[in-house]
């Protein structure tokens, strides 16, 4: 099997997973492998001028990708918006100057979600966490729908 067969076989294997998860945190780690897995099967390395390539890099990338497609994102950015009041600073008050107008917040969203739960301390039994989840776990499926279906 070549590399690029194993990673297909790879989204393949989390895209069902996902699709039988119920709960949000499991759903979009699934949806990050898959995006992980596509990224690396279809983006050229980044040049990276003497530094690492990072996730961020990738989603820069796949967010010029995405701007191509003319996909509308209001739906996704109106629910990133509602969400805000529970959006917190590293002081973890409620932050004002959070706001989701437009693709490239939409994407530091789901990104900035994404750290926090692969490097944070999100918890799916802490009720904010499940409602932040609840709304970046469709974003990132809508990402990975338009590039991958």
């Amino acid at each position: 099997m070549s590399s690029l067969e194993t990673i297909s076989t790879i989204i393949t294997h989390w895209k069902q997973k996902w699709d039988i998860e119920e709960n949000d945190f499991d759903k979009f780690i699934c949806y990050w492998i898959s995006l992980n897995a596509w990224y690396w099967k279809n983006i050229k390395p980044i040049p990276s001028n003497g530094r690492y390539i990072t996730d961020r890099d990738y989603m820069n990338w796949i967010k010029k990708i995405l701007l191509d497609k003319e996909i509308n994102w209001n739906e996704e950015i109106n629910s990133a918006k509602a969400i805000k009041p529970k959006l917190k600073n590293k002081t973890r008050e409620p932050n004002p100057e959070i706001t989701v107008v437009d693709l490239d917040s939409l994407f530091e969203f789901v990104y900035t979600i994404r750290n926090n739960l692969f490097h944070g301390n999100k918890m799916d039994t802490n009720e904010r966490d499940n409602e932040i989840l609840n709304v970046s776990t469709p974003i990132l499926k809508k990402i990975l729908s338009s590039l991958i279906w």
